[in-house]
């Protein structure tokens, strides 16, 4: 067994963090604890690897195919449209690498991929739903080496271009500018015979391989920004310069982005919480349920909260 280091172990005994895997605490598995990363805009699913932090993408109120009516010939009943997911993974990151762990840090709303890389590279990665810039998505990958290395990066390829509900097939698969990748589509089928399709855009960023010296560290940031026409815009321009915008500003904001969403969850908390002493386990499952509606609904984006939260498809995504 590889142990977590003391901070983290303090913080897992104070119920503010869930492992998915048994090893790092030697107890069971707490993923049936875990709900996703969101911001009540924006969510991803972790599945408790390394290598598969984000399949897919959900959007609060995206949603294809008719809810009248459950005619599969329109591609219903109405459901919660997925976005592919492009979140890369530090090659060689994978479930196999033995001091690998995911936890879910719920006071911070993130989740965090601790491991090693190939000969002595240390990687701590970050994945959160930026609560104040809730269009954004955020990867951190924080890397420091024992010797000299170079650090390369795996997304999904573009055959990974699907979706449950959302036709990309006119999607821009060559960037206007290096280090990005954007995708561009609408809904299929529209909820009503008289309401419009969702035009959706995102914009994510193509790490390029890093280089690390000796005793080098350094923080790469990785951001995914999306759009849609339910935030007014009703052209396909327009949805994908909004969604260029927000990744542009992120950029410009990143390192600051860590500091921002954490005392923002910090002011959440403090509002209001559920303290439980001595059980820990009674604790975590108290923590883990607030967190989940926490972080499924927010004040300014009117959709509600469906069983399993934003990025879940029970009920279809709807109440």
């Amino acid at each position: 067994m590889v142990a977590a280091d003391q901070f983290l172990m303090d913080r897992y005994r104070a119920a503010h963090l869930l492992y998915a895997d048994a090893a790092a605490v030697a107890e069971p598995k707490q993923q049936h604890l875990m709900p996703e990363v969101g911001n009540g805009f924006v969510a991803a699913k972790a599945h408790g690897r390394p290598s598969k932090l984000g399949d897919y993408l959900m959007v609060g109120g995206v949603y294809n195919g008719r809810a009248d009516s459950g005619d599969k010939e329109l591609d219903g009943p109405s459901h919660r449209a997925q976005l592919p997911s492009f979140l890369p993974s530090v090659e060689g990151a994978s479930a196999a690498t033995a001091s690998a762990h995911t936890a879910l840090d719920m006071e911070r709303a993130a989740f965090i991929t601790r491991g090693t890389v190939g000969s002595g590279v240390a990687v701590e990665q970050r994945l959160y739903a930026h609560w104040t810039r809730p269009h954004l998505l955020v990867q951190e990958f924080h890397l420091s080496s024992s010797a000299p290395a170079e650090v390369s990066f795996t997304a999904p390829k573009d055959e990974a271009l699907w979706s449950s509900g959302i036709d990309f097939s006119g999607t821009t698969l060559s960037p206007p500018k290096p280090g990005l990748r954007i995708v561009t589509g609408s809904t299929r089928i529209s909820e009503t015979a008289t309401s419009n399709t969702t035009l959706v855009a995102m914009v994510s960023t193509a790490p390029a391989p890093v280089r690390l010296r000796a005793g080098g560290n350094t923080t790469v940031f990785v951001l995914h920004a999306v759009s849609t026409s339910l935030n007014g815009s009703t052209e396909p321009s327009q949805v994908l310069a909004e969604a260029m915008g927000y990744h542009a500003a992120g950029v410009s904001a990143a390192p600051q982005l860590w500091q921002e969403h954490t005392a923002a969850w910090q002011e959440r908390w403090a509002d209001g919480r559920i303290e439980v002493g001595g059980d820990l386990s009674l604790a975590q499952s108290v923590n883990a349920s607030l967190y989940f509606l926490l972080s499924a609904i927010r004040e300014d984006w009117p959709f509600g909260l469906s069983p399993g939260g934003l990025a879940s498809s029970d009920y279809f995504g709807h109440v």
